[in-house]
């Protein structure tokens, strides 16, 4: 099993942990956009590099998400979001994305439901990208490297 079918099995296996795998390569944090190094764990992971609106960004923690096996290796994760700001504002955003196992990579997109934080309204929406070169915690079994950029 390769390094992304196994990122993709583990993140399955993981749900409630951290359900959104992505293998397409980022880059650093430009224009409104944040990079969340995501823990396999069940508490919040910290935010690596935010810009523009998201630039007081510190921690996103997974609510909820699903793994759907599409068959021949192809999963599509959804899931909930909150990604904690300074002066205690919060974005709450909704995600879908579908890993393809032929070209090793997942596409996504995620919309805000609700949101405290200047300059992101509720409806808002942007595209996903990620890499598993990811720094992973002492107390987490592995991570992903998200990168989240605010589009509309």
């Amino acid at each position: 099993m390769n390094v992304t079918m196994r990122r993709s099995a583990a993140t399955a296996l993981a749900l409630g942990l951290a359900p959104l795998v992505l293998a397409a390569p980022s880059a650093a944090a430009t224009g409104d956009q944040f990079v969340v190094d995501t823990q396999f764990y069940a508490g919040q992971s910290r935010v690596a590099e935010a810009t523009g609106v998201f630039a007081g960004c510190m921690l996103v923690k997974d609510l909820f998400g699903t793994a759907e096996d599409l068959g021949g290796g192809a999963f599509r994760f959804t899931g909930s979001k909150r990604v904690l700001c300074g002066a205690g504002a919060k974005v709450l955003l909704d995600y879908v994305a579908t890993f393809s196992p032929t070209t090793g990579l997942v596409t996504g997109t995620w919309s805000v439901t609700s949101s405290s934080l200047a300059g992101v309204a509720a409806g808002d929406s942007g595209t996903l990208a990620g890499d598993p070169d990811c720094t992973t915690a002492p107390y987490a079994g592995d991570c992903v490297r998200d990168t989240f950029t605010l589009t509309s």
